[in-house]
């Protein structure tokens, strides 16, 4: 017998002998054709009990419950779960996936302790997805009917997997009343005012293509009748944070992008710079792809070349004359035809000739033509292998790789290329330089490969942190590449996280501002805070690196030192001043540093055995060795 049958049986009559003296909404989800991903099929209220939600036949399509902080209780996150036991909102949900015995259904006695939400995975069309819940009112005594009798969902006929229906009105349907017209008794509770945020609806997608996100919109909602109310009846519930759920995740079609422009051809004066054009595919926002020119079917209108000015030239205005002579170009002589029958090409170079201004590039010689050297005679079969080229310089080309690069599906065959030339002479002309590259198909279908995006930098700047990249399982559908789901490829898929690490994190001298001076003549001092602090603002730990004792910023200084001109006794000004330049509170000698201490009481013989330069010694003995260095 189905186990989704066994399982809706027991929650009837579970149902039938305690929580049926309420409400019973019953209901069927069947819009056929939504967005890709995950889609809201109804909402379940907080207090619900013996819920069950069943697809009515086997489909691509995943039932999903969503809790209210946003998280998935099973077939989450593009993850398909097993069937088995999920605890959430105070019950059991007993998730059933679907299989050649039983239809994808979970079901679970409650009560809820929050609202949840039915999703479905959408991938193909919905054929319908039944759901049924009841609001319990007050528990009805043995000796009292109800007006209804405990009602099974659907059953299985004895086709494998073909469901059912009992003959129920899919509406929402009143059991709360007696045989005698009378109203059964709601608990306050039910009927007391309460609200809540429920998910209304997805934003616009952000993207038509290659993955966006869409926004989850929560409206304020009255929870026994769900129907919506304004804000302000929320506005002592904390309002559900944004949650982004991926869409319009197909790849976008193959476009021409082109690259950034090279340098100019001149350094004064007009010239030329190139760019790059190639075929990309956009899969995700972070993972573009180069591939081969033929996917790209629209045509090619970017631009490789254009015109580039920068400054006009300078020249010598003392060896000019009165009247230059205008700029003119100069051409060369025609090279030979590049083939030796038939149809070929010949060029030449164009110079421009100037002491000043630049050549007018629309009178611009042709720098290429067309040559016919009559028809190609029949290759005599005694014709050495190594003979003499027949044209300089030509291109050279090797034979097509051996298989497809790809396992299955579309995929690439490539060819070495080389231009031909003796010394002294010119390039191989660009514009008849043969492919490089072609398109090739695999006899066999692919049913899904890994495509990696790049590593994100370092989450942190110093010690270990974090990088992460996209990863996504692409198989080509009907001609063309869709993002499916991870079971669709190998199972070892890379990983998308790994550790990193940086410099070790070091800490920093940190100083306030100066005090006002203590004097106003007569040589007084200033004052400020000096800490080492790590990146957090913290004094270092034992395992971190310390700042440098001899970085260490001064905390005191003198100041306003000039004799006082209001003081009528000198002698005695000079007395005080004497006394202000001997007090060791003004004596820029080192300051107790708690981090700065001596750690063994040998410290003394290790400054006098001049010790101190070993770093080993410094740190042991801190405090002796900077007061060493002072006094030196």
């Amino acid at each position: 017998m189905d186990k989704a049958f066994l399982f809706s049986l027991l929650i009837s009559l579970t149902c039938f002998w305690s929580f049926c003296g309420g409400h019973l909404i019953d209901g069927i989800f069947t819009e056929p054709t939504l967005e890709r991903g995950y889609n809201l099929v109804a909402t379940v209220p907080r207090g619900a009990v013996v819920l069950n939600v069943t697809q009515l036949r086997h489909t691509e399509n995943y039932l999903a419950v969503k809790l209210q902080d946003g998280s998935y209780l099973f077939n989450g996150n593009y993850s398909i779960s097993l069937s088995g036991k999920y605890q959430a909102a105070g019950t059991t949900f007993v998730y059933f996936r679907q299989g050649s015995q039983n239809l994808e259904s979970f079901s679970a006695i409650g009560p809820l302790e929050e609202p949840i939400d039915v999703m479905v995975l959408y991938q193909e069309p919905n054929p319908g997805i039944v759901y049924r819940y009841i609001i319990p009112g007050s528990a009805p005594s043995p000796n009292i009917h109800l007006g209804h009798k405990p009602v099974i969902l659907f059953s299985v006929s004895n086709k494998a997997g073909e469901p059912i229906l009992s003959a129920i009105p899919h509406r929402k349907i009143d059991v709360g009343s007696t045989n005698d017209g009378t109203q059964a008794y709601l608990p306050r509770r039910y009927k007391k005012r309460k609200f809540f945020w429920k998910a209304s609806g997805y934003t616009e997608c952000s993207r038509t293509c290659g993955g966006g996100v869409q926004m989850l919109r929560y409206v304020c909602t009255r929870e026994h009748t769900q129907a919506p109310v304004p804000d302000k009846r929320c506005h002592t519930l904390e309002k559900p944070r944004e949650t982004q759920v991926k869409c319009n995740t197909i790849p976008c079609p193959p476009k021409w992008r082109a690259g950034p422009w090279g340098v100019c051809s001149v350094t004064c004066g007009s010239g030329n710079r190139l760019r790059d054009v190639e075929c990309v595919q956009e899969i995700t926002p972070s993972l573009v792809m180069r591939i081969a020119d033929g996917a790209c079917t629209e045509p090619n209108i970017l631009p490789t070349t254009e015109i580039c000015e920068m400054p006009q030239c300078e020249f010598d205005t003392k060896a000019a004359t009165t009247t230059l002579p205008p700029p003119q170009w100069s051409v060369g002589t025609w090279s030979s035809c590049s083939t030796t029958c038939g149809p070929g090409k010949r060029t030449r170079t164009a110079t421009c000739v100037t002491h000043g201004p630049s050549c007018d590039l629309e009178v611009k010689p042709i720098t290429q033509d067309a040559c016919d050297l009559g028809p190609c005679s029949i290759k005599s079969p005694q014709t050495n292998a190594i003979s003499t080229r027949l044209q300089s310089p030509q291109w050279l080309y090797s034979e097509w790789s051996d298989g497809c690069s790809a396992e299955c599906g579309v995929g690439l065959q490539t060819r070495k290329i080389f231009c031909e030339k003796s010394p002294g002479e010119g390039f191989c002309d660009q514009s008849t330089r043969p492919e490089s590259s072609r398109t090739c198909s695999s006899n066999r279908t692919c049913s899904g490969q890994w495509f990696t995006g790049p590593w994100t930098a370092c989450s942190t700047e110093c010690d270990s942190g974090e990088q992460v990249r996209e990863v996504v399982c692409i198989t080509i559908l009907r001609g063309s590449l869709r993002i499916v789901l991870d079971m669709n490829c190998p199972a070892n898929k890379p990983e998308t996280r790994r550790s990193c690490s940086g410099p070790p994190c070091t800490s920093s001298w940190f100083i306030s501002d100066w005090t006002e001076c203590s004097r106003s003549c007569g040589k007084g001092i200033q004052k400020r805070e000096v800490r080492c602090l790590n990146r957090e603002g913290q004094p270092p730990e034992h395992h971190e690196l310390h700042c440098k004792e001899k970085d260490r910023p001064i905390s005191r200084r003198t100041c306003n030192d000039y004799p006082c001109k209001d003081d009528v006794h000198r002698s005695e000004n000079q007395h005080t001043v004497l006394q202000v330049q001997n007090d060791p509170e003004i004596s820029n000698v080192l300051e107790e540093n708690p981090l700065c201490k001596d750690s063994t009481t040998n410290c003394n013989l290790v400054a006098q055995a001049r010790l101190c330069t070993y770093q080993f010694y410094h740190q042991l003995c801190c405090q002796s060795c900077s007061k060493k260095q002072e006094f030196e």
